[in-house]
């Protein structure tokens, strides 16, 4: 699920920001005008995907991929600008972000080898989630194994 964004001009800092909708609360009128501004970009949600892709994460994590960068493009739509290609074969993707959950869905979406460079943090929540998922598809005679 995507998220809604705001894209405004800080008089304050003199620069443009953008600001998820769910994490305002209680906006309120200052009574202060400014004058209206054109967008820096053309396509406002373009220059929204530009300032994510480029925005601090919390966690790091950055995988080598075995596959051309355009296979893994069309694999994990939403990830233009952090896709690099080294060869025909072969690409770097970066898959930093705010939610170890999030980094293990864009990891399974590559859907190839790949040999990663990510904090401590990150190898050990997708080991876990290696294990769980190995765990839930063996299967034990003629069931499944019971949830723990």
């Amino acid at each position: 699920m995507g998220h809604w964004y705001l894209v405004a001009y800080d008089t304050r800092a003199e620069d443009w920001r953008i600001y998820r909708l769910d994490r305002t609360a209680g906006p309120a009128p200052t009574g202060h005008r400014v004058p209206a501004r054109t967008l820096p970009a053309p396509d406002p949600a373009a220059f929204v995907a530009a300032k994510v892709a480029t925005a601090p994460a919390r966690h790091r994590a950055v995988a080598t991929v075995h596959a051309p960068a355009v296979a893994v493009l069309a694999r994990t739509q939403g990830l233009p600008g952090r896709v690099t290609p080294i060869d025909d074969a072969t690409c770097t993707v970066d898959l930093s972000g705010g939610s170890l959950a999030r980094i293990a869905q864009l990891v399974a979406a590559l859907d190839a080898d790949y040999t990663p460079d990510a904090d401590p943090e990150v190898v050990g929540y997708l080991r876990a989630a290696a294990q769980r998922t190995l765990h839930r598809t063996q299967p034990v005679g003629d069931s499944w194994p019971e949830p723990r």
